[in-house]
């Protein structure tokens, strides 16, 4: 009797281990699936980083030729000026052309003002285009933080049902001597 409840036991025992190893292997399933969104989702993001990037190349080249567009209407500016200086000292000679020059005059600040708000469009439109860029860098930074942690989950997990497997070995082996006891005291007993 006494065996056979010890029999019993450590069948009970067994049965709850072999219950908790398949709670656990559906645990890191349930991990693995989730670490093959997380990667999938970095894919992703991955994917919108680098059209970012692609955008802001672009939008990088088309300011960096307005740039040298503006720095060489800046230079004609100067050029200009330069020429308005020079038509106001002649100013004092040829009166008959003080209307002329007033009016170019007029003329190229209203070039110079339109060429300054075009530049200041363009440099927002620059900013602009750094803020969805930074977004995407954030957000795969906590992607491949998540990820890190789903990793180290599935560790401890197939840790637990590496202990749980060498446990039920132990109890099976147990089991084994325990029935090869009753089996040599049955055959005693006969």
């Amino acid at each position: 009797d006494r065996m056979d409840k010890e029999l019993r036991d450590l069948r009970t025992k067994l049965d709850k281990k072999a219950a908790e190893q398949e709670s656990v292997s559906q645990e890191v399933g349930v991990a693995k699936t989730q670490v093959g969104q997380l990667e999938k989702q970095l894919t992703e993001a991955r994917a919108t980083m680098e059209k970012y990037l692609r955008d802001y190349d672009a939008l990088y080249q088309r300011t960096q030729k307005l740039t040298e567009d503006l720095e060489e209407q800046m230079e004609k500016t100067g050029n200009v000026h330069a020429d308005y200086v020079q038509s106001q000292k002649e100013l004092k000679l040829k009166t008959d052309d003080c209307t002329r020059l007033v009016t170019e005059k007029n003329q190229m600040e209203r070039k110079v003002e339109r060429e300054h708000k075009s530049a200041m469009r363009y440099k927002q439109l620059l900013d602009n285009s750094k803020t969805p860029l930074l977004m995407a860098q954030q957000e795969v930074q906590s992607l491949k933080n998540e990820l890190e942690i789903f990793k180290r989950r599935e560790n401890a997990k197939n840790k637990e049902v590496d202990i749980l497997e060498r446990e039920k070995n132990l109890q099976l082996t147990q089991i084994q001597k325990v029935e090869e006891t009753v089996k040599t005291t049955e055959d005693k007993v006969k």
